[in-house]
């Protein structure tokens, strides 16, 4: 028989508090528990692994619509060590973009600072001047 957790159980093992647990649970991350005759969830205890799973996955970047695909496909199918390869490939390449993104966005910063740091008065300030250029 397995064991089975209450919420407050999991938040010590795992250190997520509460919340985050229950958001996890409204977004379909967890699985339903089942519940007590006092109302108290009751989760099985496989679920501490799984939140283990959620977490890594996060500190790797993968956003947590990314991370119930995963788990969907872990319950469809075994992965296979290609298709784990494929996903952290994929993976890869969308932080590498951001990267990209991130940096361009810094060059950006960092030319208008320069800029600023040349202004005389309010009325020519290059990063007032270029944020009223966009259309929004």
């Amino acid at each position: 028989m397995k064991k089975k957790l209450q919420i407050r159980d999991i938040s010590q093992l795992t250190g997520l508090d509460r919340e985050t647990l229950r958001f996890y649970e409204q977004k379909g991350l967890l699985p339903k528990p089942t519940r007590t005759d006092s109302g108290y969830r009751q989760f099985d205890s496989e679920v501490v692994i799984r939140l283990k799973f959620i977490k890594l996955a996060q500190e790797v970047g993968f956003s947590l619509k990314e991370i119930l695909e995963l788990l969907n496909i872990g319950q469809t199918k075994t992965l296979s060590k290609m298709d784990l390869k494929n996903i952290a490939k994929e993976k890869i390449s969308d932080i590498d973009e951001r990267i990209k993104s991130l940096k361009s966005m810094r060059k950006a910063l960092n030319d208008l600072s320069q800029r600023a740091s040349k202004i005389t008065s309010k009325s020519n300030c290059p990063i007032l001047s270029q944020f009223k250029t966009l259309d929004v």
